[in-house]
């Protein structure tokens, strides 16, 4: 337990302290909720990381990849989002409301599931492609998860499609700022 707070207590550090090189947002719930990707780099030994923060009603989650473990994420949400049987269809959570895309995290029937350790296999990402059961229509619910903390994001086809792409913008961002440590913080989007 000890190495886990310890774990814990540097990727806070990191999540809270480092340069953003580049920031994406992606609002998921019908609105109610944020994902945030942020590419950043460590002051001192200029490596760079990517946190996802979660926001919603006031409250703030986040989980911490390196660049490997972001790279695996990436092909996950590929593959997943491969898997998905029905086209793309304009997003459907805006018209569905709050707590109708609130209850698509909890219920739906799970097609796949495709996770991603981080931190030393401490913490979670898992991405699952689910089903609707009312309507037939693939989404996708994104759940972290720690010792002792869960939390999750649904994202219809259309979002997800989004995430995806802002996922894929930061790891660019990674590779170009990777030879420059000049990079400045202004790149933000």
């Amino acid at each position: 337990m000890f190495k886990f707070i310890r774990i814990a207590f540097l990727a806070l550090k990191r999540v809270l302290t480092g340069q953003v090189l580049k920031r994406v947002d992606i609002e998921t719930l019908g609105g109610a909720a944020k994902i945030s990707l942020r590419l950043k780099r460590n002051r001192s030994s200029q490596d760079q990381y990517v946190v996802l923060a979660g926001l919603s009603s006031g409250s703030s989650q986040y989980f911490l990849f390196e660049i490997d473990e972001f790279d695996r994420f990436i092909e996950a949400a590929k593959d997943l989002r491969a898997s998905a049987q029905f086209p793309l269809i304009a997003s459907t959570q805006v018209t569905l409301g709050w707590w109708k895309s609130v209850s698509m995290v909890m219920t739906g029937d799970e097609g796949q599931r495709i996770d991603t350790e981080t931190l030393g296999g401490y913490c979670t990402l898992s991405l699952r492609l689910k089903r609707h059961k009312g309507s037939g229509r693939d989404y996708v619910v994104l759940a972290g998860i720690a010792p002792g903390s869960y939390h999750y994001f649904g994202f219809d086809m259309d979002q997800f499609d989004r995430f995806i792409e802002a996922a894929k913008d930061i790891r660019a961002a990674a590779r170009s700022s990777s030879f420059d440590p000049s990079v400045s913080p202004r790149m933000q989007t």
